[in-house]
């Protein structure tokens, strides 16, 4: 019976150890998971996946428009510019030894019309001029701005050329082209290269003449408003529409198809600019096209008929040259007792701090022989410039650039007039 007992326990005691290892078991034992939450896990992990695939491709496109594409098309605009740079100088070569004949039979054609003559003239001096730019030694092409040969230029002379040389050229056409230039802007002179203006104002009028094609009519006008010089070309040609005119001024760009290269109106843009100027189109499809160019006049030449109309006879004139000369002409124009003679800045100096300025109108040289300022900065140290007006025996072509760069000053050239 004792033997027995002592087996039952051990029984129990087997049993009861293999429960308790099998509840241990079962609480060890992870939970079974449901199958939809298994099918949502991996749906939200997919839909993650996809959408940092899709940031990263859309990041990947703005990346490439906002820095590989424009860095691409800069290469090969470069690319381009040096090839067509290299056949703008063979070009430029090539045409010396045609345009040297050219000279010499028109100097040797004496019965030509004498506007005919200019007129041919003209036209092989602007050649010469385009080709001589075109082979600078460090030239890069020939429709690149040319920074150093910044001058003075009067902008109606060179409208004026231009326009002759069109309406010799379209007068086998059924296209009208005219100038209208306001008394106050024919004198009006800007700071940048002539040669540059020139082919500015003539790609203009060619995109006028191919807009145009029965009939028509091509309209530039130059005036003077508020201080800003305006030269407006008007065409009544087929027009463009907004994307046209937003592509316009990209180099490259041309609506000619295979007639155009699509430098012409980039070239003007960049040509203005560099001139301190704006240049903005207007236009509709079907209604012609308006590009009005504004600049800043940085010079204005005072025509003597004109300033002594302006001079009134009770105004003292204080003229400022050492030039002995200068002043017996003035004495000549204006009334004797009104003309003050001074000769040098240190006179003008004291002349200023001693007088009211009230009924005085200046009229200083613009060089001072062993002065170290000249007119220009004497009449900036004076704070005189509303009442001055300068003179100098320097010609349009070689008036130094600062004085084309100062707030507008009106000049007389002397040798206009002595």
């Amino acid at each position: 019976f004792a033997v027995t007992n002592s087996n039952m326990v051990q029984f129990e005691l087997t049993m009861a150890s293999r429960k308790l290892d099998k509840c241990l078991l079962v609480e060890l034992q992870s939970p079974k998971i449901p199958m939809f939450v298994w099918l949502i896990t991996f749906g939200i992990f997919g839909l993650s996946s996809l959408v940092l695939l899709c940031v990263w491709v859309l990041y990947r496109r703005r990346l490439q428009a906002r820095i590989l594409e424009p860095l691409i098309a800069e290469i090969e605009q470069k690319s381009k510019d040096e090839a067509a740079g290299k056949i703008a100088r063979q070009i430029a070569h090539d045409l010396s030894g045609p345009i040297s004949a050219l000279n010499a039979v028109m100097a040797a054609q004496k019965t030509m019309e004498p506007e005919l003559r200019d007129l041919y003239s003209t036209a092989v001096k602007r050649i010469i001029s385009i080709t001589n730019s075109v082979l600078k030694p460090k030239a890069n092409l020939a429709v690149v701005p040319d920074l150093a040969a910044k001058t003075a230029i009067r902008v109606a002379d060179v409208i004026q050329a231009i326009v002759r040389e069109s309406q010799f050229r379209l007068k086998l056409q059924t296209v009208t082209i005219t100038a209208k230039i306001s008394e106050n802007a024919n004198h009006a002179v800007i700071s940048g290269s002539k040669t540059d203006l020139e082919r500015a104002i003539s790609n203009l009028i060619s995109n006028s003449i191919d807009a145009i094609h029965d009939s028509g009519t091509i309209i530039l006008s130059l005036v003077i408003n508020e201080g800003k010089l305006m030269l407006s070309i008007t065409d009544s040609g087929c027009g463009m529409d907004s994307t046209t005119i937003a592509a316009s001024s990209t180099r490259g760009f041309t609506s000619k198809s295979e007639k155009g290269n699509g430098l012409g109106l980039a070239h003007c843009r960049e040509f203005v600019s560099t001139t301190g100027g704006t240049l903005s189109i207007s236009s509709t499809k079907g209604n012609g096209t308006t590009v009005l160019i504004i600049w800043p006049v940085f010079l204005f030449e005072m025509l003597v008929h004109k300033f002594l109309h302006q001079l009134k006879s009770t105004v003292t004139l204080v003229v400022v040259d050492d030039d002995p000369a200068i002043h017996k002409f003035w004495d000549l124009k204006h009334q004797k007792e009104l003309v003050v003679h001074l000769y040098s800045p240190q006179a003008l100096r004291q002349f200023v701090c001693d007088n009211n300025q009230g009924n005085t109108t200046y009229l200083i040289d613009y060089n001072f022989v062993g002065s170290d300022k000249n007119g220009l900065q004497l009449v900036e140290e004076l704070n005189i410039q509303d009442k001055s007006v300068l003179m100098t025996w320097y010609s349009i072509s070689e008036i130094p650039v600062e004085l084309i760069s100062k707030n507008c000053i009106p000049v007389i050239f002397k040798s206009t007039v002595m």
